[in-house]
């Protein structure tokens, strides 16, 4: 397929929502079937990578054949006739991600409730164990890879997550990816090695804590200060941060963020199914739909502050400044008896980091052997599922 006047074949390229060092991503009219489509453009070095197009193709229909509710289908793929450019053609979804939602609530020292803290990783959780069991690994879960639609104006709640951006090519320079990606790449791809399922699950913890505190667990001015922290740094315990993290949540995230991958939660499900106990939620009855908890049901606030999810868009504390940057935690108010102050973050090593490469830049798609989780220690009881309240799918422009 040619690029010409802004077209790519069948494709009309009409607006560039992304760029990095592996490429861009664009949405795309199909001037046949009259729909919107999301088009991934990734040059290709075949001097240096004399082996990527039957790779690609091999990588490419792996991920084509998952199909999944909470996942962004692949259409079609297909190389330049030159092999100087892949193209990988997904659904379009209209609406933010994930990285959107944080940076206007706990970025912003909005700590989402429970509920939806639960509700938001949940169908990520049933995507990503769909394809473990398939032998894909993501390899470059964040924020910005989960894609959450729109919902009707009238319910003040993000829509359903879907995971998108699964990675193609195993990262080889993790020096060269954006902050916004090195953050959380779990230690083994920071140390170079062959990512896994629970690679996939660490980034997950690392979502988990920037929703809980609003901020990440590592910080740092260069790639290399963080990849170095993710090889042999401890992160900030969450509730130093956030004094209104129950300490079952706070095991719960620590153990997401072992360093030795065997310590982590075995699957996804499994992870966030503890994170529900922790905080006295009920799963939802199925991560293949939407299920939000209304607001009936009134868990501890991790904003120390109980309230409604119909609320949930209102400030659960007062907004003190704009976040500008992850480095510094959002103020969180105390609960009464807890000291107003904030432990500064400790020290982490840093220092020189293994050699590796590029944002949206991913991992191989790897066979895990799992092990059997650890136990965990629940006390609460979980209460019954509550009446479930019909919300509108996310939508698509006029999906192909």
């Amino acid at each position: 397929m040619g690029m010409n006047q802004r077209r790519l074949g069948k494709y009309e390229l009409q607006e560039r929502l992304g760029s990095g060092a592996v490429g861009e991503i664009w949405k795309a009219f199909n001037t046949q079937q009259h729909c919107y489509v999301t088009i991934k453009i990734t040059p290709v070095n075949i001097e240096t990578s004399p082996d990527f197009t039957p790779r690609f193709y091999r990588e490419a229909q792996m991920l084509a054949a998952l199909r999944h509710p909470d996942i962004v289908s692949i259409q079609d793929f297909h190389m330049s006739q030159s092999g100087s450019e892949a193209y990988i053609i997904m659904d379009y979804v209209e609406g933010p991600s994930l990285a959107d939602y944080l940076s206007t609530t706990a970025h912003m020292g909005k700590i989402p409730p429970p509920a939806e803290i639960v509700r938001l990783l949940a169908p990520i959780a049933d995507a990503l164990d769909y394809a473990h069991q398939r032998n894909v690994v993501h390899g470059a879960l964040r924020p910005a890879a989960i894609l959450l639609g729109k919902v009707d104006a009238t319910y003040p709640s993000p829509g359903e997550p879907k995971l998108t951006d699964f990675g193609l090519n195993h990262i080889q320079n993790p020096l060269a990816l954006p902050l916004d990606s090195v953050s959380y790449i779990s230690p083994e791809i920071a140390q170079g090695l062959a990512s896994t399922n629970r690679s996939d699950l660490y980034s997950l913890g690392v979502i988990l804590y920037e929703l809980c505190t609003g901020a990440l667990p590592f910080n740092g001015d260069t790639p290399s200060d963080i990849l170095m922290q993710h090889i042999h740094g401890t992160p900030t315990s969450p509730a130093l941060i956030n004094p209104h993290i129950p300490p079952a949540l706070t095991a719960v995230i620590m153990r997401c963020l072992s360093r030795d991958p065997a310590a982590r939660y075995a699957t996804a499900t499994a992870m966030v199914t503890a994170v529900a106990k922790a905080l006295n939620i009920s799963m939802p009855e199925s991560t293949s739909q939407s299920h939000p908890l209304p607001g009936t049901v009134n868990p501890p606030s991790l904003s120390g502050i109980s309230g409604s999810l119909d609320t949930m868009n209102s400030p659960t504390y007062p907004i003190q400044q704009p976040r500008q940057s992850l480095s510094k935690a959002p103020s969180i108010p105390p609960s009464p008896g807890i000291s107003s102050a904030t432990p500064a973050l400790p020290v982490t090593p840093t220092g020189s980091a293994p050699a590796i490469q590029s944002p949206e830049e991913s991992y191989i798609p790897t066979v895990l052997i799992s092990q059997p989780p650890l136990a965990i220690s629940a006390s609460t009881p979980i209460p019954a599922t509550p009446p479930e309240r019909s919300v509108p799918a996310p939508q698509a422009a006029q999906l192909c």
